[in-house]
């Protein structure tokens, strides 16, 4: 597949491409199909999952500059 696509592929390409009808791109069975909704939504909830964390660390780190800044101008 990696020489097909130019590049490597993922393992929800590979498991798409292998659990897939070629002439009609249904699924082969709907183990398949559900296997695939079940990783999909798997993704996107850790996803949102590192998003919040992301957030979260974020709003440490300003919390931080702005006593960091406040700290500067007391000794100025």
């Amino acid at each position: 597949m990696e020489k097909q696509f130019g590049a490597p592929v993922s393992a929800k390409q590979l498991f798409a491409h292998t659990h897939t009808k070629r002439k009609n791109g249904e699924w082969v069975d709907n183990k398949s199909k559900n296997t695939s909704s079940f990783t999909d939504a798997n993704a996107s909830a850790k996803m949102k999952e590192e998003m919040q964390l992301q957030r979260e660390q974020m709003q440490q780190v300003q919390e931080h500059i702005q006593l960091m800044q406040q700290q500067m101008e007391q000794m100025m």
